[in-house]
């Protein structure tokens, strides 16, 4: 039983530049709309799986606009049965089918009914191998494996780096490359989508995301046994030319993972340092203001004057010391105490252990003014 969504043939690349506006013109056996076309492209797939068992050849008249001209084309496509039919109990139900792409390992691909597989690239591949499994394993050692392993349902045209019409119809065909917004691989620098080269065995969910991980050991491939059933082939060759682009994948779900646990703790450890420098800074400038203000009420003075310096020796000891623990004052002489509103200290000479040297003019000296 072909899937829904298998791809029967499409026109070469080569003859499809400048045709737009496929459309079957007429159809003969073509019962319950089994065959379908995509309106941009020309690629016709299964869209009743039904109506393929009831009929041994269908002839489509295909037509397309180029440069405002109608061209048309008549295509025969012969429907077949497989020597051994694993999917005869799958529905023509889009849902009841897996994708291949969300398998992670070669056993279960090679015998996995995948959506859009049992058209005629299953029927060409067959012909060309014994092997009767529908979704096909691609190995990052093959040259159309991109870097990864995968499970394709088609190794032409998935992955190829381009999501086409048909894919786009329904973006579980190939995901690899028509996936949108996933977090945890890079995206095709070209189209915007799908994944680019990645590493491993990767891997896409039903809901979209892609992942790619640490590749699992090969295993063989079992005997498969199965009834008749029905799959497909053209009379014209499917189109192999594709478009591609160079784009790179870096990161699967530990390495990601990884990356943002990484980044949430340098940005902790970052914004830890910043507040404590912050705070390291306000407390400094309080402290720093704090001893300016104290300073300049205080004033201390030594009991030292330059001579040098001034002129007129004037012997003045002032204690105006402030221990921070207020517990005691040393005792003065009271001939030697000088109101502190006539002294006017105009310059700091000097610094030492035992307080500061000061330059000072006194006014209004034994009672005499000036």
């Amino acid at each position: 039983t072909a899937a829904p969504y298998a791809r029967v043939i499409q026109p070469d690349r080569r003859n499809r530049d400048d045709a737009t506006s496929f459309r079957i013109a007429r159809h003969k056996n073509n019962k319950n709309k089994a065959l379908d076309i995509t309106k941009s492209e020309g690629i016709v797939y299964v869209s009743n799986t039904d109506g393929l068992k009831e009929v041994d050849l269908i002839m489509l008249t295909i037509e397309w606009k180029r440069y405002n001209t109608t061209e048309s084309d008549e295509v025969h496509i012969r429907i077949i049965n497989e020597t051994v039919d694993i999917c005869s109990n799958k529905s023509s139900h889009a849902k009841d089918w897996v994708h291949c792409g969300i398998i992670d390992n070669e056993s279960e691909c090679d015998r996995e009914c995948g959506l859009a597989t049992g058209g005629s690239p299953n029927v060409k591949r067959r012909s060309m191998s014994s092997r009767e499994n529908r979704c096909v394993w691609i190995s990052n050692k093959s040259k159309n494996s991109h870097g990864y392993s995968t499970c394709s349902p088609d190794p032409v045209t998935c992955p190829d780096r381009e999501c086409d019409s048909l894919e786009q119809m329904e973006m579980l065909i190939c995901p690899q490359d028509c996936i949108v917004g996933s977090i945890f691989v890079s995206k095709n620098a070209k189209t915007g989508r799908g994944i680019g080269k990645g590493y491993g065995v990767c891997t896409c969910g039903v809901t979209g995301g892609c992942l790619c991980s640490k590749s699992k050991s090969p295993t063989s491939t079992p005997n498969m046994t199965g009834t008749i059933g029905i799959n497909i082939t053209a009379t014209t060759p499917p189109l192999t030319g594709r478009h591609t682009g160079n784009e790179i994948a870096t990161c699967g779900t530990t390495c990601m993972l990884g990356i943002i646990a990484g980044i949430v703790f340098l940005l902790g450890a970052v914004g830890v340092v910043v507040i404590c420098w912050r705070l390291d800074r306000v407390q400094k400038a309080v402290r720093g203001k704090f001893t300016e203000d104290v300073q300049d009420l205080s004033a201390p003075l030594s009991d030292y004057v330059d001579r040098a310096v001034l002129p007129d020796t004037l012997h003045l000891n002032f204690d105006m010391i402030m221990r921070n623990n207020h517990e005691s004052k040393l005792a003065t002489d009271p001939k030697w105490e000088f109101p502190r509103n006539q002294l006017i200290i105009e310059q700091t000479l000097g610094e030492g252990e035992f307080g500061r040297v000061l330059r000072a003019r006194a006014k209004d000296i034994a009672g005499q003014t000036g």
